[in-house]
């Protein structure tokens, strides 16, 4: 039986005064790298898991950031929790290459979200595995508010 959620499990949000963006996985990458590629402080990528085909499309733009002294900090599962041998083998390859260029990590038992936060502002938000995305139909949206990317860094516990 259904059971509507109580109030206890419900997230408030600020009134939003910023603006949405809905995306599907055709146009999210060409608005993403705008937007990593932006970023003048610190960057979190919330995704439940890494591969090194993704890593290698991202690491590029992640260099560059770091040169410019962004902070980028991912926050993934255990490689252990990967699905398969081959998905733990692509998940530590991709993590070591990562951490050596300065990427930082905090590791999440049975994470699930997919969120990026960008400078405290710009908020992704949806159903595209942002570090180990191949080639299904997805949504994120992006939102532009101080607000809303506080609220996500709150309920997340994202750590910098």
């Amino acid at each position: 039986m259904f059971e509507p959620a109580s109030q206890e499990n419900e997230i408030p949000i600020n009134v939003y005064e910023g603006k949405m963006l809905l995306c599907n996985e055709r146009n999210f990458w060409q608005r993403f790298y705008k937007d990593l590629n932006s970023a003048h402080k610190i960057v979190h990528i919330v995704s439940p898991f890494i591969t090194v085909r993704r890593s290698g499309y991202l690491s590029n733009c992640f260099r560059e950031m770091i040169s410019r002294g962004v902070k980028i900090i991912i926050h993934t599962r255990y490689v252990n929790e990967h699905e398969n041998l081959q998905t733990k083998i692509s998940a530590k390859f991709s993590i070591l290459a990562l951490r050596r260029m300065g990427v930082q990590f905090y590791f999440i038992s049975k994470i699930h979200r997919k969120v990026a936060v960008i400078d405290n502002r710009i908020c992704w938000a949806g159903s595209l595995n942002i570090l180990s995305w191949n080639n299904t139909p997805e949504q994120m949206n992006r939102f532009d508010s101080a607000n809303i990317a506080s609220e996500f860094i709150r309920e997340l516990n994202l750590r910098t």
